[in-house]
């Protein structure tokens, strides 16, 4: 027998320690001798032994650990595959604001306003998607941009005929609206619940006085009332919004302040999501100096987490696990622009080298960073091979390895490898019962 590859070991206050496998999502608590036997496979008592292997700690010598990842993340991708198809809509590059971290800065000159026909091109292509795959269940729709809601016309074509196409062809739908939400007027409310909208997230950069200095108009006024306001009227139309907090090395001490202003107001049924402003060099500005440096990490998002849950707000949170890390993995989820550029990853959208193709007449001509893209595989790569929080990491970010590596073919866990550290220990803490 032998060791699995993904056991953590967390030290106890009373010197026990505490053992969890990433594979197998199993935790266990044992003394100091047991996790010496276990780190060298040579655990004598058969009871012990027989309790490490069914709970994955322990494994055969002919057992390849990372053929099991392999697998699930093959299945996972042809799971997806047959039942979903997702298209997230640039419905404009340009935007309202001019928030001082916006990884987007160098791309808004693009403009582009994503016209009727444009979009009726895009529904072609996914009527064609939709018509090929007999085992679909749901479409899944992301509004974005640049800010989508100055293209409010865009946005209800693009739910009106998502709607009229899962109608057809009883499928679900999942609609995400991506928004500064300093735009809304009081009828789009209406239209949004009307349609279904599953997402809506939201952002704010920390308490009044910080948000006020980095989420500002172009001629540095604040937005936070506004974005407050719309909140407001989000939960009064039924649309529970998900609140992106961001957080530098300067406004996350603040929070708090949020969170109690947030509650004041009757806002307690939004979910936070904790952010991370950090930002890819491709995109980042020079002068960007409050990044949060992933060491940090671990004393930022503790601290965050514990001020959103005492004041019981609902966390956000990715399921630890996931064979997939994010859409860019996925055969069948495209995000296309105004100009019919097709790209896997909004954070690459707007530079041509990462563009995998073009609509045409609503067919999809593929170009050679589509077969990059699609011939990802984390399990081959130097540095997730040997991992030991592969199956939770699952390579992590490929837009980040790109930004440090300048391929899609690396591990992408610059900042994440922090971030899921964290995550980690608290799915742990939140398994044992305990505090880590």
């Amino acid at each position: 027998m032998k060791p699995s590859l993904y056991n953590l070991f967390l030290t106890l206050e009373n010197g026990d320690f505490l053992v969890y496998n990433c594979l197998h999502d199993k935790v266990a608590v044992i003394d100091g001798e047991t996790r010496a036997a276990l780190a060298d496979g040579s655990i004598e008592d058969e009871e012990i032994q027989n309790a490490m292997v069914q709970t994955g700690f322990l494994t055969g010598d002919d057992v390849d650990e990372l053929k099991i990842v392999r697998s699930r993340r093959r299945e996972a991708i042809a799971r997806n595959y047959a039942q979903q198809v997702g298209i997230s809509y640039v419905l404009t590059y340009q935007c309202n604001l001019a928030c001082t971290y916006c990884y987007e800065q160098g791309i808004r000159s693009l403009g582009g306003m994503m016209d009727r026909n444009t979009i009726d091109t895009i529904i072609h292509f996914l009527t064609q998607r939709v018509e090929s795959k007999p085992s679909l269940r749901r479409i899944v729709t992301r509004l974005y941009g640049g800010e989508p809601l100055l293209n409010w016309e865009g946005c209800v074509h693009i739910l009106s005929e998502t709607d009229r196409i899962a109608a057809e062809h009883s499928l679900q739908t999942h609609v995400s609206l991506i928004t500064n939400s300093t735009l809304f007027q009081d009828f789009m409310w209406e239209v949004l619940s009307s349609h279904g909208m599953g997402k809506l997230q939201i952002t704010l950069d920390g308490c009044v006085e910080d948000h006020n200095q980095r989420r500002i108009t172009p001629q540095g006024k604040g937005t936070y009332s506004t974005i407050m306001e719309s909140i407001g009227k989000a939960l009064d139309a039924g649309i529970v919004p998900e609140i992106r907090v961001n957080l530098d090395e300067k406004n996350y001490k603040r929070v708090g302040l949020l969170f109690d202003d947030l509650k004041e107001r009757g806002y307690g049924d939004v979910t936070i999501q904790v952010g991370i402003v950090s930002g890819l060099q491709m995109h980042c500005p020079s002068d960007r100096l409050n990044c949060l440096k992933p060491t940090l990490l671990s004393k930022v998002l503790p601290y965050v987490w514990e001020q959103a849950e005492s004041r019981q707000f609902t966390l956000f949170e990715e399921p630890i696990g996931k064979p997939i890390y994010c859409q860019f993995d996925l055969l069948d989820f495209f995000v296309i622009d105004p100009f019919l550029d097709v790209y896997k990853c909004w954070d690459l959208i707007g530079m041509k080298e990462h563009r995998i193709g073009r609509l045409s007449g609503g067919t999809f001509l593929k170009e050679y960073p589509y077969f990059d893209v699609t011939s990802r595989d984390v399990t081959l790569f130097n540095g997730c091979r040997e991992c030991d929080i592969l199956p939770v990491c699952s390579g992590s970010c490929a837009a980040r390895a790109y930004d440090c590596f300048g391929t899609y073919h690396a591990a992408g866990c610059y900042q994440e490898r922090y971030l899921i550290e964290q995550r980690v220990r608290r799915h742990i803490q939140k398994k044992v019962g305990e505090k880590l």
